[in-house]
């Protein structure tokens, strides 16, 4: 018998693995979630949602959801913070590593990246 499980876990300043610590990027909310909805296209992951007011947003692939918080510390300076459920079978922490640190290459790219954890912001 083959079952799928659920897999739960989010980004944040303690993470244990550098793709799961708060990634800071020298842009505003709006920036980075107007980079994301290209990413998303550029990607085929569908856009559910995206928040101004809460600076949030909810992107999907067919087998995870990633729900974003953007944190602003300073007019430039924005954090980005992800939880996540993922439902695999085998391997989906994997997968959703490959896929945020797609996304983190995309932003990197769009914004300079300050640094990964607040400690570690210039």
């Amino acid at each position: 018998m083959w079952f799928n499980m659920a897999y739960f876990f989010e980004t944040g300043e303690e993470g244990k693995q550098l793709t799961y610590i708060t990634h800071y990027f020298k842009t505003n909310p709006k920036a980075m979630k107007n980079s994301l909805i290209e990413f998303c296209k550029e990607n085929k992951l569908s856009v559910i949602d995206f928040n101004d007011e809460y600076n949030e947003g909810c992107i999907a692939t067919d087998k995870i959801i990633l729900n974003i918080s953007f944190n602003q510390i300073s007019p430039i300076k924005t954090g980005i913070d992800f939880n996540i459920e993922a439902d695999y079978f085998l391997f989906g922490r994997k997968n959703v590593t490959i896929l945020l640190e797609k996304i983190y290459e995309y932003l990197d790219k769009k914004h300079q990246l300050l640094g990964i954890g607040l400690e570690n912001v210039k």
